[in-house]
């Protein structure tokens, strides 16, 4: 259903604007781009780490996205669009009922990202180092931070069972998807070595949870 919305979506569009509604994807996303916004809307699917057959927890999601990222990127983040009416003519913020939901964004050019800069040679170490001076008194500065928070605050996160569980969840999808022996047999080899590092670990992961250092902050730095 979520497709069919953003294929009407995109019609939709193109038909009000008379202009071209580009549409890219990700695994999880539907990306709309069309006169320098971007829209992501999130895909109905369930892939064990994240569970977004249901309305309700795409929207959440959304929401999530929208208050994380902007905290470092408040010109490109400007927030969550319901998109309404009938699903044979849909619209962002119109009348009529809630049919899903979306991240409103600022577009950027892709070449911009920095996967694809130092693939052409345009990324810089000046550019690196100023990330660095963005992200490193961002961290240091989290716990104090309205708009962050820290496992010192009594939160599950960071701690030694949240950290094993993540892994778990991870190695029990894989064995639900994966046909063959061989590929069970890995990782089962797999999932005795983690028992293994997760015992030698987990007084690693208690202090650190214990003395602040895990907080909320961003996961997406890929390159």
């Amino acid at each position: 259903m979520v497709a069919a919305l953003v294929r009407r979506v995109r019609d939709a569009g193109r038909s009000d604007t008379g202009g071209a509604v580009g549409v890219v994807q990700s695994h999880i996303l539907f990306v709309l781009l069309a006169g320098g916004h971007a829209c992501k809307i999130r895909k109905a699917l369930n892939l064990g780490f994240l569970d977004f057959r249901m309305p309700a927890e795409r929207r959440f999601d959304c929401e999530e996205e929208f208050r994380m990222n902007r905290r470092l990127a408040p010109a490109l983040y400007l927030g969550g669009l319901p998109i309404t009416g009938l699903i044979a003519r849909p619209e962002f913020s119109g009348d009529g009922p809630v049919l899903d939901w979306a991240v409103h964004m600022r577009a950027f050019p892709q070449d911009a990202q920095w996967d694809h800069a130092i693939a052409l040679g345009r990324l810089e170490p000046r550019q690196i180092d100023e990330l660095a001076g963005v992200l490193w008194p961002f961290h240091r500065d989290a716990s104090r931070h309205a708009v962050a928070e820290s496992c010192t605050d009594g939160k599950a996160f960071g701690r030694p069972a949240a950290v094993r569980a993540a892994v778990l969840e991870c190695l029990g999808t894989l064995q639900t998807l994966l046909g063959g022996e061989a590929e069970r047999a890995r990782v089962a080899e797999l999932t005795r070595w983690e028992a293994q590092a997760f015992g030698a670990l987990r007084g690693a992961f208690a202090r650190r949870a214990r003395e602040g250092f895990v907080r909320e902050v961003h996961g997406d730095l890929h390159l």
